[in-house]
């Protein structure tokens, strides 16, 4: 199977488990929301979004599940540093209560397994050299990575272990990450889905700041809006460790 008619056999099948456990949904659809006016550009070059995306140490099956990358650019008059804000985009997502547990197979009983699962990674550039990383360390939750203190691929891609779950962790263990363009055939436009996303409810449960401002997600340490159960549940999941939310490093 091509890499191309991989990609679109997986987002058939993800559309179609939506559809059969009934995930769509008739309350009014959610528009985006206006951009912050610090940034004053935003850009989806697919070539460009490339240099900056993350390099993977994923298992081969989980390279296979990974539907899309999605990505975009922001520049700002209030930062010196570009943002290259990346979405990750999978079938479904695993509990971490249930790696914690220990427990085997797919568990959707637990309250943070789900379908159509997005992890976030952003890239911090200042003047054509990496300057930090943010990225999901466990259930939506951020940690931030120096480029100084990252395992890099050629200089400019941090590498990033995904396994078992689809969060991210930095690999104690040296050696170049697959790069998701290269088994996806490219970075998708988040500007393009961005649209379709919220009118799906992809971030009903969001922070907009978080969204929409890269800047705002490091700020904020988490993707969860400031009302929901998760963002107060933030420190339990950190103290216990859940899925490695607070733990950066891992060693596979």
């Amino acid at each position: 199977m091509t890499t191309s008619t991989r990609r679109q056999f997986l987002r058939a099948t993800g559309a179609g488990i939506a559809a059969v456990v009934g995930l769509s949904s008739t309350a009014a659809a959610a528009e985006p929301p206006e951009r912050p006016s610090h940034i004053h550009t935003v850009s989806d070059d697919p070539a460009e979004l490339a240099e900056w995306q993350p390099a993977l140490h994923a298992s081969y099956s989980t390279r296979q599940e990974m539907q899309d990358i999605y990505g975009w650019r922001a520049e700002s008059d209030e930062y010196e540093t570009d943002a290259y804000y990346y979405w990750m985009k999978y079938p479904a997502q695993s509990s971490a209560w249930q790696e914690w547990l220990g427990l085997d197979g797919a568990w959707f009983g637990a309250a943070d397994a789900h379908l159509k699962d997005h992890e976030p990674f952003i890239a911090f550039v200042k003047d054509g050299t990496l300057d930090s990383v943010v990225f999901s360390s466990g259930h939506h939750y951020a940690d931030e990575l120096a480029a100084a203190d990252a395992n890099l691929t050629d200089g400019q891609h941090a590498n990033l272990a995904v396994d078992p779950t689809h969060h991210h962790f930095n690999p104690e263990s040296e050696g170049d990450g697959a790069l998701p363009s290269e088994f996806l055939d490219g970075v998708e436009s988040w500007l393009d889905a961005r649209k379709a996303w919220y009118e799906n409810d992809v971030y009903a449960k969001s922070s907009e700041d978080a969204v929409e401002d890269p800047w705002a997600a490091r700020e904020r340490g988490m993707w969860w809006a400031e009302d929901t159960t998760d963002a107060q549940l933030k420190g339990v999941y950190q103290t216990l460790n859940l899925g490695g939310a607070g733990d950066v490093a891992r060693d596979l």
